[in-house]
């Protein structure tokens, strides 16, 4: 399933086809990027890159990480490019919803202390598994009464390296694909040159270069940002 279809499907709010030059700007489709797990290589290899190609990611951290804490100057003082969203507080077992409570809150804690300037909800991605419900037993209403009491929105399904996209070729080929049907292209990436899950500088470099040569054509957002702009284009759609 296409990013585009697989937001769709987990949202119900965008449909099926948005026509291209209908994205903010005129452009004419959508790319986002984001990073799991705060990893040592995120911050020494991944924030120069998007500062270089002025492309914005959503990193999803786990500030009771120690490797965290080691880089929490850097990830305070990171560029306007560099988003943070909750991925809990440890990324450890929750027992229960008492337990989701306080990693959903220490986790918020953490980022509104280091990244004061960055207001309103939080991106939240399930750590280690592509539903809340294999984490813990929870209906949706206790989720998404949890999501709201946190401020929390949730990312829509995971895509990237090295499930979807394995290749340079493949890689390139998806971002064409997310262009030509005017809709929204998503990447997912651990470590980015060493750490875990990681595909290589080179082809993260090579995914940056790919993505700048259709500047034009994109409109480079976060999920919190996407969400946003939804919510005001449905708004006004219906008045």
């Amino acid at each position: 399933m296409l990013a585009a279809q697989a937001f769709a499907s987990a949202t119900g709010e965008v449909e099926s086809a948005v026509s291209p030059g209908r994205w903010p700007g005129g452009k004419k489709a959508v790319f986002m990027l984001s990073f799991d797990d705060g990893c040592h290589t995120q911050v020494k290899n991944v924030f120069p890159l998007l500062e270089k190609y002025r492309i914005p990611g959503t990193f999803y951290v786990c500030p009771g990480w120690d490797s965290f804490k080691a880089d929490e100057e850097a990830w305070a003082n990171a560029s306007e490019y560099v988003i943070l969203g909750n991925h809990t507080y440890t990324h450890g077992k929750i027992p229960d919803k008492a337990a989701l409570e306080k990693e959903f809150a220490d986790c918020n804690a953490a980022i509104r202390r280091l990244r004061p300037n960055q207001k309103g909800p939080i991106s939240f991605a399930i750590p280690g598994a592509e539903s809340m419900h294999k984490v813990l037993e929870i209906t949706d209403e206790e989720l998404a009464e949890a999501y709201s009491r946190n401020n929390l929105v949730e990312r829509f399904p995971w895509h990237g390296y090295p499930v979807q996209c394995k290749t340079v070729k493949e890689m390139e080929e998806y971002v064409d694909v997310v262009l030509a049907s005017g809709g929204v292209g998503h990447m997912d990436f651990h470590g980015v040159g060493g750490d875990w899950l990681d595909p290589g500088l080179e082809y993260f470099t090579a995914l940056l270069e790919k993505l700048d040569s259709r500047r034009e054509d994109i409109w480079f957002t976060t999920h919190i940002e996407l969400v946003h702009w939804l919510e005001e284009r449905n708004k006004k759609g219906k008045r």
